[in-house]
């Protein structure tokens, strides 16, 4: 699918509505660096796009949470959370 899409910027590079669907699905795939340089592409063709605007910003947050992981020692692998069982004695 991603594939259709960049194609889709390839044939007409000037179809701002394609650079957002191609940063809402790099997005969606767990890319949002290439996520944030497409909805660029978009906002250089069409400056008053509320909805490139807003994924650009959706990408930046998934940006910035993945970099707190990092420098607090996690990963986006590691498991975060533990449950433990509070009817055992200690």
């Amino acid at each position: 699918m991603l594939y259709l899409i960049k194609g889709a910027t390839e044939l007409e590079p000037s179809w701002g509505e394609a650079w957002v669907t191609l940063g809402r699905a790099q997005l969606n795939y767990g890319e949002p660096d290439s996520a944030i340089e497409s909805l660029d592409r978009a906002l250089a063709i069409k400056p008053d796009s509320a909805e490139a605007r807003n994924d650009r910003q959706a990408a930046l947050h998934h940006i910035q949470r993945r970099n707190q992981l990092q420098t607090s020692g996690l990963s986006m692998n590691q498991h975060r959370f533990s449950v433990v069982d509070q009817t055992e004695s200690t």
